[in-house]
Order: structure tokens, then sequence, then C-alpha cells
């Protein structure tokens, strides 16, 4: 039997779709499936109305807020499966998931397949899933599995020291999951198969960023407390994690920026203002955006409703995006166009050098438009 673990904080609107994607998957393997919602917002009751005729639904309400890390653990030791898959609340499996991630199971004790993180695929280039299985990445570099959903893993292959460390601080459980999965010499089988998509949204703020941050350190304390490294691994892994805490103190920092860009965006199109008159009174009329990211998009979709000709985007992640987004890398860019606008919040700088590297086209920051008016 295989056991779905989804703890459930404010989501009741993400049952029925969770229910939908794992009867679909379901469907396409020979295994019983049960699947555990797990309330971690007691506040709010789930909606226990949802059922189903392929998989077993069980609804579990905890009583108080245990966190992600503390709702998993509880919902582990109220199920039944010898596999054990952790969903967040909206993740998406694919419909070959089960099928897949048990091909060769019998002789491993997890199954970890490739994913898609927001709208880009995140196995590429030096992130390789190749590498995966490899401890010295998690100690030197981090964690490259992004979400727990996409391994499913054997129940007894689970560490004690997880299961008895629950960790106030979201984000870094996993990551302690993975470093006692290896640490007790326990394999895992890779897929190359896209089987798994980890939703980002509006929570990536600044407060979940150090949140993350506050996460590394608790694992931290719990690995030094229960000793589950030697000296050289444990110092690695805390280099390891004081770089990433300051990169997210950096992001939480640009989030802000960004969100308060955003903000200005929305408002002055709201009112009528135009914002790209600038690039009117340049003769600027053919465009292209460097950066698909959100704020990209938001300017793609200005600059057209002002009448301009949006050719692409550029965008160093190009091949990788997954939403029809039409763009190209700086390198295989003909930039046949009056100018591109640097939609980045950080790194204009490089980006213009870039730009300049390959060709004498105008180049307008976002920042410099606004801040022009």
């Amino acid at each position: 039997m295989i056991s779905v673990i989804i703890p459930i904080y404010k989501g009741n609107k993400y049952i029925k779709s969770q229910i939908k994607q794992i009867e679909s998957a379901a469907k396409k393997c020979s295994e019983q499936i049960e699947v555990l919602f797990i309330n971690d917002f007691p506040n709010e009751p789930m909606d226990k109305n949802e059922k189903s005729d392929v998989v077993g639904i069980r609804y579990v309400e905890m009583g108080c807020h245990k966190g992600i890390h503390g709702a998993r653990i509880y919902g582990i030791e109220k199920s039944a499966g010898e596999d054990i898959l952790m969903l967040d609340q909206d993740d998406e499996i694919y419909c070959d998931y089960f099928r897949i991630q048990l091909q060769g199971m019998e002789n491993a004790d997890a199954s970890v397949c490739a994913s898609i993180e927001g709208d880009r695929e995140y196995y590429i280039g030096e992130r390789s899933i190749d590498k995966i299985d490899d401890p010295e990445i998690f100690l030197g570099w981090g964690n490259t599995i992004i979400s727990p959903g996409q391994v499913l893993i054997k129940r007894d292959a689970i560490s004690e020291v997880w299961l008895n460390n629950p960790m106030s601080n979201n984000g870094a459980d996993d990551w302690l999951l993975w470093i006692c999965l290896f640490k007790s010499g326990r394999t895992i089988i890779k897929k190359k198969n896209i089987l798994f998509r980890h939703n980002l949204h509006s929570d990536n703020t600044s407060s979940h960023n150090i949140e993350m941050g506050l996460s590394g350190q608790e694992m931290i304390s719990v690995i030094a407390r229960e000793q589950v490294l030697d000296v050289n691994e444990f110092e690695r892994l805390s280099n390891t994690v004081l770089r990433i805490g300051r990169w997210r103190l950096s992001i939480a920092i640009n989030t802000e920026k960004k969100v308060r860009l955003l903000s200005e965006l929305i408002k002055r199109k709201h009112f009528g203002v135009s914002i790209f008159a600038l690039l009117k009174r340049d003769s600027v009329k053919k465009l292209a955006i460097y950066g698909a990211g959100e704020i990209g998009q938001i300017i793609h979709y200005i600059l057209e409703d002002e009448g301009y000709d949006v050719v692409s985007f550029i965008d160093r992640n190009a091949d990788s995006l997954h939403q029809g987004v039409k763009a190209f890398l700086p390198e295989e860019y003909d930039f046949c166009v009056d100018a591109v606008i640097i939609s980045l919040i950080s790194d204009e700088e490089e980006a213009e050098e870039v730009i300049g590297a390959l060709s004498s086209v105008r180049t307008y920051r976002i920042s410099d438009i606004m801040f022009s008016m």
C-alpha cells in the first residue's frame, strides 16, 4: 500500500483537485493507495465531503497547529502504507507518477523523479538529476530535491531522527530527511521522467525566505544534537547553511523591491498613466524584454496595451520555461529590435554587460523608466 500524506493549512480549496490527480495516477498502478489529509489549521475544519471509489480517503484532525514537519510525522503515524509520499497541498503529480516511481523500488529505499518548479524545469545544466544521489551535494551545495513530493520512500527508510525531532520553522525538514537517508546507507533510484510540479505562490515573500533561513539553522541544531554527521561533514553543512541564509536574506530584500515595483506598475496602469512614454520619445517601437519572470510578464502586457511590438523575451532559462513563453537565450538572440527592456530588480548591470557583449542595441532598466517619470 502507498500512503499519501497531505497537510492542509487553510487549504480546503485544494482537497478536490488533490483527490482527482491521485485517482488518475492510481488507475495506472496496481498498488492500493490511501490519502490522508492532515488538518494543520484547527480553527478551520476540513471540508470532508469529497469521497473516492478509486483510493481510500481519510481526514485527520490534529487538534492543534504543528507546522508542516509535525503534520507530516502525524500523518505517517496514522498511515498504513509500506511506501510513503508526502505532498504539499498545492503540489501536482502526473498520471504516470506511481507507475514509474514504483519501478525498481523492490531494490531501493526511495525513488526520486525529475520535476518542474513553478514554470521551469528544475534539473537542467549543472543542476543535474544524475547528481541527486551524491551525499556531498547535500552537504556542500544544498538541498537538490525541491520537495518531498518528488520522492516515493519506504516507511522503514524514514529516519528516527527525522521522526523524533519535528521542526517548528517550515522549510528544511526535507533536507534533514535526505541527509539522514544517506547517512544510514539507504539507496535511491533516479527517474528522469518529469512526474511532479512544485508550485510557487505569493507566500514566497521576504518573511518566507527568513523562515527558510531559520529552518536551516534549526536543522543544524538537530543534526548537532543527534550527532548525525562527523566533524568535517558538519562543518561543510554549517557553511552551506550559512551561505544559503545570506543568499535568502538578499532574496528577501529583492522581494520587497519587486513588490513595490509591481505595485507601482499596476497603480500607474490603473490610473491611465503612460508608463513607457520615454520609449515613444526615443522613437522605440519594436522591443524585447530581458527576464521572463513576473515583472517581465506584466511589462509585456502593459507594452502591448500601449501599442508597442514586443517581439520576445530574452532569458538565461529560456530552455526550461514551461508556460508557452516565446523566449531565447541571450547568445541565441539576433537583437533585431529597437531596444531591450531589462525587467530585473537585481543584477541589471550584469544583464547590460551580457547584452553589450552581443549587440549595440539600446537598453533600458525598468527601474530607471519608473524613476524617470
